[in-house]
């Protein structure tokens, strides 16, 4: 099986944040970062090992999530300088 976060370029810091938050995983997180920084991708790709660590067809579960179509992935993309309450709540 071969390791997804190669895809991260350039950010070793924050692969191994998310590689020490894949120990002890949280109900949801937020991903922050100038435009061009990777920040999507490695939100996708996190996501994806999260949802795939049931171990059971693991590269779906990786696939889905990097198109943002897994049924477990909810992602939210601000509009303006916040998130509203609506957003909030799915």
């Amino acid at each position: 099986m071969s390791d997804p976060f190669v895809e991260i370029v350039g950010q070793d810091a924050a692969v191994g944040l998310l590689r020490a938050a894949l120990l002890t995983p949280v109900p949801a997180y937020l991903f922050v970062g100038p435009a061009g920084a990777g920040v999507r991708d490695a939100a996708k790709v996190f996501a994806g090992e999260l949802l795939s660590a049931q171990g059971t067809d693991v590269e779906r579960h990786r696939r889905l999530a990097r198109a943002e179509q897994h049924p477990d992935l909810v992602v939210i993309e601000r509009v303006g300088p916040f998130i509203t309450a609506d957003q909030a709540r799915v």
